[in-house]
């Protein structure tokens, strides 16, 4: 009788065979063919030198030595199984803590996550919501969710969304404005401006080619968010973006009657270092938001 560790393929044959009765099942089981289960159980038999199984019938009957070996296998090819479970979801559990933009974690990614957290139900997240720097060095930032022009050097990048800018009002404050397509009726109608980015109705005129000189009364708000909910409730016509507005859009809450658009050259970024990355659940998120981000 030979001391080396039987094979695990020989363990695997003799566990499958054994619980099922039957040469062929095991072999269905195991996507072999009868004859190299067969194989397998005699050379298991052959090095430990002793019969494993009788004849009875069509079918397999363990021996009493048989029943004895089969305890003890499934017990060690379950912890092999358990075993590998651990490793695998090594990482997949804890806390795991994004920095990203008010209106994208709103918008986009909220609306979305759900998806991920079912997939992985013992990660739990951390969103802080900020439009401040990241800045990984001194703090325990993960992920961070960057808009900016380009991949940022020494960290691990990978473009997500592009946007398109559109301007948007409520269907009643359309109606009640005439019904106006053409766009530079915008010229006398009221905005919403963000007063994070001043400069943006003038960049959007220029880039969506409209004439003449803004001459309405003008509204003013603190966030892309805030201006949203503002042109849907009435006040006037603010500049929102694709796609992140889309919900609105489909659901009619808001509509983009003048059929001009303007492209950002900036676009948003998953960002985080090797380091980070080579924890499973920051891998895990990449790969599931970047595959959320084809679809829109």
């Amino acid at each position: 009788m030979s001391t080396a560790m039987p094979q695990l393929s020989m363990l695997q044959a003799f566990e499958a065979a054994g619980r099922l009765g039957s040469l062929k099942a095991a072999a269905e089981e195991l996507n072999l063919t009868p004859s190299a289960i067969s194989h397998r159980i005699s050379a298991l038999e052959s090095r430990l030198d002793i019969a494993l199984f009788e004849p009875k019938g069509r079918g397999l009957s363990l021996t009493h030595a048989g029943k004895t070996y089969l305890a003890g296998v499934r017990s060690g090819l379950d912890q092999i199984s358990i075993a590998g479970d651990q490793i695998r979801h090594q990482g997949l559990s804890g806390p795991l803590k994004i920095r990203l933009y008010p209106t994208f974690a709103h918008r986009w990614l909220i609306p979305r996550l759900e998806s991920f957290t079912s997939r992985y139900p013992d990660i739990e997240m951390d969103l802080v919501i900020t439009t401040s720097p990241f800045d990984f060095s001194s703090s325990d930032t993960d992920i961070a969710i960057e808009y900016t022009k380009r991949p940022i050097d020494n960290y691990e990048c990978v473009k997500l969304l592009s946007e398109e800018v559109v301007a948007i009002c409520s269907e009643q404050f359309h109606i009640a404005s005439g019904r106006p397509t053409d766009p530079n009726a915008l010229n006398n109608l009221n905005r919403i401006h963000n007063l994070l980015h001043p400069e943006e109705w003038d960049w959007w005129r220029e880039k969506a080619g409209v004439k003449g000189n803004f001459s309405a009364r003008d509204h003013r708000v603190n966030s892309r968010d805030t201006a949203i909910d503002a042109a849907a409730a009435g006040l006037g016509v603010a500049l929102a973006r694709h796609p992140l507005i889309d919900e609105e859009l489909t659901t009619r809450r808001v509509i983009a009657p003048f059929g001009v658009s303007a492209s950002d050259s900036k676009s948003y970024y998953f960002i985080s270092t090797p380091e980070r990355l080579s924890i499973a659940r920051v891998s895990a998120f990449r790969d599931w938001i970047v595959s959320q981000s084809k679809r829109g």
